[in-house]
């Protein structure tokens, strides 16, 4: 993001990656800079021969980022061109994963209604996000910190009165709402119909 030729140098990687015998993903955050080319990315992806993954941008407090989502976020017809997209069925033909594609679907639900969230999420009782500063978050969204694994260790500062705390915040304030693609187990039954 905001790096001269960044576009031309993931290619790049990739081609060197592929090189390699590593496995890559094709990961698209989507705003209402790229939204309209949501469909030539996954036609590249394909041409690179990965499995593409769409997400939409979204505030991410720890990343600073909440003034220019102001100025990226999707406006109303961009929301429901992304919502067509996720459900459209060349999406749904290049996207292997049941999860995913299922995913996709609540999302694209939630985009155009503004319904909660269903998707379920490891992180809402089993995820830990450790920043490059040591710092221990419940989930990739939420800015309130449990504590720095630098001064205490992981283990005391997850399962501590403090972390449930956050924990029951981020369940009540940020979960509902939440459009980051971060996944969690599907009901096997919901896994078979997909």
């Amino acid at each position: 993001r905001q790096i001269p030729r960044g576009h031309e140098k993931c290619l790049e990687t990739r081609q060197l990656a592929r090189r390699l015998g590593v496995d890559v993903e094709f990961q698209a955050t989507i705003s209402s800079v790229n939204v309209y080319n949501a469909g030539a990315m996954a036609h590249q992806a394909i041409e690179q021969e990965v499995a593409p993954i769409f997400r939409q941008a979204t505030v991410i407090d720890r990343l600073d980022n909440r003034e220019s989502m102001a100025d990226v976020a999707l406006a109303p017809a961009e929301r429901s061109f992304f919502a067509d997209f996720l459900r459209s069925g060349g999406l749904n033909a290049i996207t292997r994963n049941p999860a995913r594609r299922l995913f996709y679907r609540d999302l694209s639900h939630r985009l155009i209604s503004g319904a909660p969230r269903q998707a379920p999420c490891y992180f809402q009782r089993e995820g830990v996000l450790l920043s490059a500063q040591g710092d221990l978050f419940h989930c990739s969204i939420s800015s309130e910190p449990i504590g720095n694994v630098r001064g205490r260790s992981a283990y005391d500062l997850y399962f501590s009165e403090q972390a449930e705390k956050i924990r029951h915040r981020v369940l009540t304030s940020l979960c509902g709402s939440c459009v980051h693609d971060q996944a969690g187990a599907w009901s096997p039954l919901a896994l078979m119909a997909e």
